[in-house]
């Protein structure tokens, strides 16, 4: 709505009205002489007989400012007869809808010059006179980073990687050769790096060190190293079937994750609060950055929770700003939307490249991805690194970053909007001076480390696997030891013949030093698991595999309950060892022998007959 206003010298005004209470008016003809409010306070009326708009705007605070909820803009420059008029001009920095479509994706555009020490300031204008537009091969995507290395521009597109010179070009002879010269361009000729390979949509895998850069390809299900040498896929390297499969798991999409709760209130008093109590079922996850619907009506993005506190399924919840908080038992909602990430970084402590493939936000369920053995949950990320001096991938890590940076030869990683450093000192204990220990600990949370490989001298020749022994520090079990499948067979059971049927053996878990001693019915100490002896820690496998048809069965034995120290006699499979051609072993620490103290394994060993 806008009214011109009358005055006594020569130039035009529009009247803006910028506050509205959302009053709704009867209709009546309007008036069609300018009104100039004047000095009414309660506003003025542009309608023939009807009732004055409200000047406070819904706000009693601004009842005497009502000249406030109005824009008056001068058309004429210093409001002087005959002077230039304001016109509708180049407007900066605004996208219309219009033009979305037409957006070059794989072109660039600068502008002028920037210089700190001069003043210079130029990168507002982007002026037709001189060459300031760079494209690219459009059929190789989207333009996703750009990355200046020394005198040389490098540009990640999604399905390609190219260099150009800055400030500068070569000149090309009818031989192929190249010469640098001198040029007014900015940006010189872009030349692709040899290789179908680009960055896909994830420039936040891309890492450096040195002359190296690291990045993946989703789309190709590889991991690359740019280098003097070129690309170099550097998921081939005992990882090919890994990252291919991987990569497929990810979705390459945004979604709307919704977690609902209810309010924890029992007073049902309203109150206006930025810190309340929910329930939530077990499948909720409430985190930092989420948004906030309350009773069905989305807060906007400014409202939203900057900290947590949870105590099994109850969280303490604090917001960015307060809300009103009606009865108990009422919904609130918590939402985010967010896009699968491939986070990558340089751990500069150990010389490692750090990537994270995350299939879902940490706003999200976690969902049936991989098997995680020490906690017996599903996960949805995994986090491992890669290390140059032996071209191999060395090692998998428990916690989920969502941005690594290294400083100072100090890696620091980001988590749900706190930030942690790695590879700390141990901290000590200022009463007692006591290490507490701060290994296989991260974002204040302690995690088992494990180890898994597999047995496999002499290939040819089937084996009996009957004892484990390592060499380390106390408190290392056996998770799990498994022989490789037999063929497929036809079994004959008392149901009838049943196809297609493969076996393998596995032995029970063998417990830590610690974990596995206990005081028999006669007062002595006796060990369920590992025993040490000269130092080193050994324990004899026992068979836990399912009878098989057909099976001779081995002798009962005599089990000791580790608890109680009472024996009781097993009529099962129970046999000493394993047999098989190879032997895969997990071998983890027991999270009771010095907790979040240094874990060392040096070897592991099994003793094995021939089978007969």
């Amino acid at each position: 709505m806008a009214a011109v206003i009358e005055v006594n010298y020569f130039n035009s005004f529009w009247l803006k009205k910028i506050a509205d209470d959302g009053s709704t008016y009867p209709a009546g003809s309007p008036v069609y002489n300018a009104i100039y409010p004047g000095t009414n306070n309660t506003g003025y009326n542009l309608y023939n007989n009807q009732p004055a708009y409200p000047a406070t705007a819904g706000n009693a605070a601004l009842a005497d400012d009502w000249k406030y909820d109005w824009y008056i803009e001068e058309s004429r420059i210093r409001g002087g007869y005959n002077n230039t008029s304001v016109d509708l001009g180049v407007k900066a920095y605004i996208e219309e809808e219009d033009i979305q479509s037409e957006r070059r994706e794989s072109a660039l555009i600068y502008s002028g010059v920037f210089n700190s020490r001069t003043g210079i300031n130029e990168t507002n204008q982007f002026s037709t006179a001189f060459d300031i537009t760079k494209s690219l091969d459009p059929i190789n995507g989207s333009i996703q980073k750009l990355y200046a290395e020394d005198t040389n521009l490098i540009c990640f597109q999604e399905r390609k990687v190219s260099r150009a010179l800055i400030d500068k070009d070569a000149i090309y002879s009818a031989e192929g050769g190249g010469t640098i010269t001198s040029s007014q361009q900015v940006i010189g000729e872009f030349i692709p790096y040899v290789g179908e390979f680009g960055i896909s949509r994830n420039p936040e895998s891309f890492a450096k060190f040195g002359f190296r850069k690291y990045f993946t390809d989703q789309d190709r299900g590889v991991v690359l190293r740019l280098s003097r040498d070129g690309l170099t896929e550097i998921s081939a390297y005992g990882m090919l079937d890994y990252f291919r499969d991987r990569f497929q798991e990810i979705p390459d999409n945004k979604t709307t994750v919704r977690v609902e709760s209810l309010n924890n209130d029992t007073t049902g008093t309203p109150s206006v609060s930025n810190t309340f109590t929910v329930d939530l079922t077990a499948a909720g996850v409430i985190e930092i950055g989420m948004l906030v619907e309350w009773k069905g009506i989305d807060q906007g993005e400014d409202v939203y929770v900057i900290d947590t506190n949870v105590v099994g399924l109850t969280v303490t919840v604090t917001l960015s700003k307060p809300i009103s908080l009606d009865n108990a038992g009422e919904s609130i909602d918590f939402y985010n939307t967010f896009k699968t990430k491939v986070v990558g970084g340089w751990d500069i402590h150990n010389r490692n490249y750090t990537l994270s493939l995350q299939d879902t936000s940490s706003f999200a369920p976690i969902p049936t991805v991989e098997y995680d053995d020490t906690t017996g949950k599903t996960i949805s990320y995994s986090t491992l690194v890669f290390d140059d001096n032996i071209n191999g991938w060395v090692s998998f890590y428990t916690y989920k970053p969502d941005f690594l940076i290294s400083i100072k030869n100090t890696l620091f990683s980001t988590s749900s909007g706190k930030i942690a450093r790695h590879y700390v000192d141990i901290p000590v204990n200022p009463v007692t001076g006591a290490y507490l220990g701060n290994y296989q600990v991260f974002y204040n949370q302690f995690y088992e480390a494990a180890i898994e490989f597999v047995f496999n001298v002499l290939p040819s020749q089937v084996k009996n696997f009957q004892t484990v022994s390592y060499e380390g520090s106390n408190g290392w079990e056996v998770d799990f030891m498994i022989s490789g499948f037999e063929g497929y067979d036809n079994v004959l059971t008392s149901s009838g013949l049943v196809p297609h049927q493969q076996f393998n053996d596995s032995v029970e878990k063998v417990k830590s030093l610690e974990g596995g001693r206990y005081i028999d019915a006669s007062g002595r100490i006796q060990y369920a698991g590992f025993k040490r002896k000269e130092n080193r820690y050994v324990a004899n496998l026992i068979n836990s595999s399912t009878i098989r048809p057909q099976e001779v069965l081995g002798e009962p034995q005599i089990i000791i309950d580790p608890t109680t120290g009472i024996p009781s006699m097993s009529g099962g499979n129970q046999i000493s060892g394993i047999k098989g051609y190879f032997a895969t072993m997990k071998i983890s620490t027991d999270g009771t022998t010095d907790i979040k103290g240094p874990k060392e394994l040096f070897a592991v060993g099994t003793k094995y007959v021939t089978s007969s």
